[in-house]
């Protein structure tokens, strides 16, 4: 995003970079979510790699691409922390002023925010055919892409994800990296549905219905919700709450900005 814009149909190697590193993560999130040994234990069987036991006798079929997605987690980590960095002052700077729009909201996000429909689905690198929408759909989904591989591999790699060395490190220090430098919408993905996760168990279905509140859950449940829900209850001291303890005081202190600013903004009328 450091150069000019260039046509679709001439040389452009950082836009098909940025393609090639979409297409890799949108097929690692199908990786994650689709592929899976059958659910019948005694089907498994046959497979005797798949089956696993946990600490408390309770058996269950290990992901076929466990190992594979593990060794993939640092390539991962790093291209969301380098997203997040993206969004400092010194990388903007360099960002050419043609593309400086690219970083506002997505129409998609803007939509599902306001409950409305739209035919086309403009994070879509397909719709995409200007410069600037194909840079902004980039931001998007490789955010998007990459909360689902990491909020998802708890919930399909089962616990050897859980126990990967170095795990609630590496993730603090790439999804979480430079909280404070994300937008609003930017940070809606990762933290919007704290307050359900840790209050109500995560009983999130119950309050969405309908085809509008489905595009709504599927906007907003990325990464914190499902890494905290399909964590072993053995690991939680250890992987889940460092990683809280990291992301709470953040969210306290933006929830507190925020109600600052909105007291200094519209004043007390709405404690009355």
């Amino acid at each position: 995003m450091t150069d000019a814009p260039v046509d679709l149909s001439t040389d452009d190697d950082k836009g098909y970079n940025r393609s090639q590193l979409v297409c890799c993560f949108s097929m690692l999130m199908a990786l994650i979510k689709r592929c899976h040994w059958p659910t019948d234990l005694e089907a498994s069987a046959a497979f005797s790699s798949a089956l696993n036991v946990t600490r408390d006798g309770a058996a269950y079929c290990r992901h076929p691409a466990t190992a594979y997605m593990l060794s993939l987690l640092p390539s991962i980590s790093l291209i969301m922390r380098t997203y997040n960095l993206l969004w400092t002052r010194e990388a903007r700077a360099k960002v050419h002023p043609a593309f400086a729009s690219a970083y506002d909201i997505h129409d998609s996000e803007r939509n599902a925010a306001l409950g409305l429909r739209s035919d086309v689905d403009f994070s879509e690198p397909f719709n995409c055919k200007q410069p600037l929408d194909r840079v902004k759909s980039f931001m998007f989904n490789i955010q998007d892409y990459g909360l689902q591989i990491l909020g998802n591999a708890g919930q399909c790699l089962g616990p050897e994800f859980y126990r990967c060395p170095g795990l609630c490190e590496a993730l603090a220090s790439s999804a979480l990296a430079g909280l404070d430098q994300l937008p609003d919408y930017r940070l809606r993905p990762i933290v919007h549905i704290l307050h359900l996760v840790i209050s109500r168990g995560g009983c999130l279905d119950a309050r969405i219905d309908g085809k509008r509140g489905i595009e709504r859950k599927k906007r907003i449940v990325r990464f914190v919700k499902p890494f905290v829900l399909h964590c072993p209850c053995e690991l939680r001291g250890t992987v889940v709450l460092p990683l809280l303890k990291a992301l709470f005081p953040f969210v306290f202190q933006k929830l507190n900005s925020k109600w600052e600013n909105f007291r200094l903004k519209y004043g007390n009328w709405y404690v009355n």
